[in-house]
């Protein structure tokens, strides 16, 4: 009786690491019923406040790494194509990585105050970035020039971005 119960334990942790292994491509989401929570209210802003200055970035490969303003405990990176400023009407994708137990939440904040969800927001598995948290992907298209506050929430771990769109 021990024998067979430890072998069906051992078959489904070896299901379960198997289904955990996945590391290319958009990976199935680990969290995709999980709530946005997107009626709670936005965490008072961290760090220097409207872009002066914007946040800390710096070249990185064919894009721009952008290391955010961060909470408590929180590790918060960015990564846009291109350089910076960010085109006013263009769709960007962004690569976002954060620390972290919950789906992640996106939220923008334009120059005058109102609220931009993302286009689309998901899991990438398939990003290797060398920065701590999972690798999500989102994309923004910004609708006016200025600067703009991109909260970015999971878990209790959360951190600004601030940048200018041109």
């Amino acid at each position: 009786m021990l024998v067979a119960g430890a072998r069906t334990v051992m078959l489904v942790l070896c299901l379960v690491v198997a289904g955990c292994a996945r590391t290319s491509g958009q990976g199935a989401d680990p969290l995709a019923d999980a709530s946005t929570a997107s009626s709670a209210p936005l965490p008072d802003p961290v760090g220097p406040t409207d872009c002066a200055p914007v946040s800390e970035n710096r070249p990185l490969g064919s894009g721009t790494e952008i290391h955010a303003a961060e909470g408590p405990d929180s590790h918060v990176w960015a990564l846009v194509p291109g350089t910076l400023p960010l085109s006013a009407g263009s769709a960007v994708r962004i690569l976002w990585s954060i620390n972290g137990g919950t789906r992640l939440r996106l939220t923008a904040v334009g120059p005058d105050g109102s609220l931009l969800e993302p286009d689309e927001s998901y899991f990438d598995a398939g990003v290797l970035w060398d920065r701590p948290g999972s690798t999500w992907a989102s994309v923004f298209t910004f609708p006016e020039a200025g600067c703009w506050r991109i909260i970015a929430e999971r878990g209790g771990k959360h951190g600004d971005v601030w940048l200018l769109v041109a």
